[in-house]
């Protein structure tokens, strides 16, 4: 057992701990963001995260190549569903709000019908 540690698994399969007495401060809502999207893409040089404060919660932009999108956002948004929930439960866990947004700049933005075929 781990005293005052948690044991968890990397990505890769690694044991890793983390110790909770560290002197380190926690990561913040960006960092955490920004080593899980860099974990899941093949650029992870090209990864940045945006952060706006609002009055009331904090908005996050996620940058990355374009190539990557796909993996960011998952099979009908799975993926990127999963790191707002927990993001958003980590959060709240601090009494924080907030907003995970995925930037999409070479994205058509042309109106979909419901067929999705461009209108």
């Amino acid at each position: 057992t781990l005293s005052n540690a948690t044991q968890i698994w990397d990505l890769e399969g690694k044991d890793m701990t983390i110790d909770n007495d560290s002197d380190h401060a926690p990561l913040t809502n960006a960092e955490l963001v920004t080593e899980i999207i860099m974990a899941l893409v093949s650029s992870p040089e090209k990864v940045h995260i945006t952060v706006r404060e609002l009055p009331d919660m904090q908005e996050l932009t996620i940058h990355a190549a374009d190539s990557d999108l796909g993996k960011i956002i998952g099979k009908s948004g799975d993926t990127i569903s999963i790191v707002r929930k927990l993001l958003g439960r980590i959060a709240a866990s601090k009494g924080e709000k907030i907003s995970i947004q995925v930037s999409e700049p070479n994205r058509s933005k042309r109106p979909f019908d419901r067929r999705g075929a461009a209108a």
